[in-house]
């Protein structure tokens, strides 16, 4: 009568396991910090198109961002989200070469029509 426990125990045991490897594998199941991370990454993806059609809506910065090279595109979204109050959050580097590169992409995208 005692065995059939011990298959009992170890059936819910190895079923555990199996449900966790298939769930981490191919359900999508993700842990605390990596939902974390994938939810920053798409906070900044929205941050960034954000800032790129604010800036594209301002004919000063499309132009100043057709003079500069492609490295410098930084500069141009530093220099003019200072005039606007559009982030109140300071940007960094990073942030300021992406929104750069998404503004280059929807000037050549509009100029292509």
């Amino acid at each position: 009568m005692e065995q059939k426990w011990w298959f009992g125990i170890w059936g819910a045991v190895l079923g555990a396991i199996a449900i966790a490897i298939v769930g981490f594998s191919w359900w999508g199941w993700t842990t605390a910090s990596n939902a974390k991370v994938l939810a920053d990454e798409a906070a900044l993806k929205v941050l960034v198109r954000v800032c790129a059609e604010k800036l594209a809506g301002m004919p000063d910065a499309v132009a100043a961002l057709k003079t500069k090279a492609e490295r410098d595109w930084d500069d141009v979204v530093r220099d003019y989200l200072k005039d606007t109050a559009v982030f109140s959050f300071p940007t960094n580097f990073s942030f300021r070469g992406e929104c750069g590169r998404e503004l280059g992409a929807l000037v050549a995208k509009t100029a292509a029509k």
